[in-house]
């Protein structure tokens, strides 16, 4: 019987702890596309702009057994406390990727001896790659129908002295946004792709380069996040599906460029 594990930042667990038998009633294939329609007058038909998803909401029918109501009350509440906060959903079936969402509903019909729970997530357009590419070498234990390749060599860690040509693999569906570190000392670095491309000036520490949140930063000693921005110019960069070839250059070059990513799915 099939399952699901829900972690946020406090609680970890899957159903099969509750005694939760779990049925699907929806799961989109495709996230809705988040479209702007302009009609121009006097003219046929209309103008479509699309750039983006929209959530995708996932319904599961849940249901348990157990004969004393009052216990059938507590183990509820205790659901709907490892439910509250926003986490990782894994559904059995896939359990090599996840959604990152909340729960927005839940109802219940009770039945005699059993309790039926209907729970309504909220979640992100994408799912990801619960294996990390870094993780992933020969003998790595993956999902049965996981979509990585037996043998597959993933590189994403890269020394960098001069001009380089590296490429970096995608095996998703969709674009993934890295988060590319930077370590070692630089006057100046520049990353690019197809997708685009930027250079940061005065490298003496790490630095991180979130291209989902347009961040560029350093760490401190307290753990705290130090703006780079100033030293930073260009655009963000994507992982295309597929194999991307990144090519890196720049002044007195003495970094390990590490692309933290997980393959994305639509």
């Amino acid at each position: 019987m099939y399952g699901f594990r829900f972690t946020t930042s406090t609680l970890d667990k899957h159903s099969s702890e509750y005694g939760i038998y779990v049925k699907t009633k929806n799961l989109p294939p495709l996230a809705k596309k988040r479209i702007v329609e302009e009609v121009v007058p006097n003219r046929h038909g209309s103008y479509k702009f699309e750039n983006s998803y929209e959530d995708k909401i996932i319904e599961l029918e849940c249901g348990f057994i157990e004969s004393d109501f009052s216990l059938r009350r507590l183990k509820i509440r205790e659901i709907s406390q490892w439910l509250s906060k926003e986490g990782q959903l894994i559904l059995d079936y896939e359990s090599d990727k996840y959604y990152t969402g909340r729960l927005i509903g839940m109802s219940s019909k009770i039945d005699n001896s059993i309790d039926i729970l209907n729970l309504t997530f909220q979640v992100k357009p994408f799912a990801y790659s619960t294996y990390l590419n870094e993780n992933v070498i020969l003998d790595s234990e993956v999902y049965l129908y996981s979509d990585i390749p037996v043998g597959y060599d993933l590189q994403n860690n890269f020394y960098i002295t001069g001009y380089q040509e590296a490429t970096v693999t995608n095996l998703g569906t969709y674009e993934a946004m890295p988060v590319i570190e930077i370590d070692g000392t630089a006057d100046s670095i520049s990353i690019s792709n197809s997708t685009g491309g930027f250079t940061i000036q005065n490298i003496t520490e790490k630095v991180y380069v979130d291209c989902e949140k347009m961040l560029c930063y350093t760490i401190d000693a307290y753990g705290e996040k130090v703006n780079k921005l100033m030293d930073f110019t260009g655009s963000f960069v994507k992982i295309p599906v597929g194999d991307s070839t990144f090519t890196i250059d720049g002044t007195n070059l003495n970094v390990n460029v590490f692309f933290n990513y997980r393959n994305t799915y639509l």
